[in-house]
């Protein structure tokens, strides 16, 4: 069972890796004609970086008027960034979580959507992402989004993404655990869910290693010590 959730988490991984690859060769070929092309190519090359630069500006503004409680402010900077460039994805990752703080998010959230589509490296975006749709139980999509994050070298917080990913498919949890684990091995709530894990098992050893590990980076509530009190 274990191998098999091993080796389709891990399928799927590759996948979403070999995805971003091609995006990114895709994304260089193109910058390359434009360059390779002058005249006409390189003046909207140009603008399209500065309409790039200008959309990435305005989306920090919109995060921090988020962030200090200026909600239609917010609104007002993202939509007019919106209505310049559409696809942009940090615009668009700024306007998923409005509309989170809002209450008005529907069950797709195409803002999160757009935001992974038009960058698949924005792994803010697509671990959020991975959340929101967990939350409303669509855990299969939710897992996808949380692999596309855990998959890219350059997100610091890979170990976080395969953690709650293990919280939303059951059959695979051990699995993700471990890859988290693998990463980091002082997660709190991994190890507290290895401590749990381990126990239905009956493997008294592996709980009382992983209680251990846990008890020594937080204070454990009562329940997981009486798990580990059990587990002796």
């Amino acid at each position: 069972m274990c191998r098999d959730s091993g080796n389709t988490i891990g399928q799927r991984l590759k996948r979403l890796k070999i995805k971003a690859a091609l995006g990114a060769l895709l994304l260089c070929q193109s910058l390359a004609s434009y360059a390779s092309s002058g005249g006409g190519s390189a003046a909207i090359l140009i603008k399209a970086n500065q309409q790039d630069s200008t959309a990435g500006t305005r989306a920090e503004l919109a995060a921090n008027y988020l962030r200090s409680g200026q909600l239609e402010v917010a609104r007002e900077e993202l939509q007019m960034t919106l209505d310049i460039q559409k696809d942009h994805s940090d615009t668009n990752y700024v306007s998923a979580l409005l509309i989170l703080h809002l209450n008005e998010a529907d069950e797709k959230n195409e803002y999160f959507r757009r935001a992974v589509r038009s960058n698949s490296g924005n792994t803010k975006a697509a671990h959020d992402y991975g959340v929101f749709l967990c939350r409303r139980v669509r855990y299969r999509e939710s897992v996808d989004y949380f692999l596309l994050a855990a998959g890219n070298s350059l997100f610091g917080n890979s170990h976080l993404s395969l953690s709650r990913a293990s919280e939303c498919i059951v059959e695979e949890r051990e699995v993700l655990l471990r890859r988290a684990l693998d990463i980091d091995s002082w997660i709190p709530s991994a190890l507290e869910k290895m401590v749990e894990i381990r126990f239905s098992q009956q493997n008294s050893m592996g709980a009382r290693a992983y209680e251990e590990r846990y008890i020594s980076v937080t204070d454990p509530d009562a329940r997981t010590l009486m798990l580990g009190y059990e587990a002796e």
